[in-house]
């Protein structure tokens, strides 16, 4: 998935296009529309946000997909390799899980201004956010609960409330970083 577009693929081991919502094309280093299978780049045409349409976005990822029948196949994700995490389980999630888990639980904290997942270790993480008051009790366990069922149990999972987070050169928030 992307932020900008929500759903991308889905499935287990290999992922299918959601081609209800998006449009995506497979390209080679200079922009031309690739076969190769084993590494292409991503472009995504949004096919409902009519009033900020997204043609032909680059993601920035490098795919590798097969065609079987008239189904396009995701096998492998690679690119912006240091968004994804491996889980103590073994399970590869992108960092961005993090964020949908716990975004409904932060919007209901209505004090939260911002907040970003830092992966410490294997099965260390913290979530840095800017809030006029430091989260509750009930608030932490909220979102603790939401990333054990919807992402793995057992994870540590440690809370700083900070005055400002960083951005990167480019100004945007980066919701998840490995610090390991």
């Amino acid at each position: 998935g992307a932020a900008e577009f929500g759903i991308i693929s889905f499935g287990d081991k290999t992922m299918s296009v959601n081609w209800q919502t998006i449009y995506i094309e497979f390209v080679d280093e200079n922009g031309k529309p690739t076969q190769n299978e084993n590494e292409a780049r991503i472009l995504v045409t949004d096919l409902y946000n009519k009033a900020f349409p997204f043609i032909r976005y680059e993601l920035g990822d490098f795919i590798s997909f097969s065609k079987k029948n008239e189904e396009i196949i995701i096998n492998k994700v690679s690119g912006r390799t240091n968004e994804f995490t491996e889980l103590p389980s073994g399970k590869i999630i992108h960092g961005w899980n993090f964020y949908y888990v716990t975004k409904d639980i932060m919007k209901d904290a209505d004090h939260i201004r911002e907040f970003v997942v830092r992966q410490l270790s294997s099965h260390e993480f913290r979530i840095d956010y800017t809030s006029n008051s430091v989260l509750t009790i009930t608030e932490k366990e909220r979102i603790r609960k939401a990333i054990d069922l919807q992402l793995e149990k057992g994870l540590n999972i440690s809370f700083r409330k900070k005055e400002k987070i960083e951005r990167g050169s480019s100004g945007k928030l980066k919701q998840f970083s490995k610090l390991y």
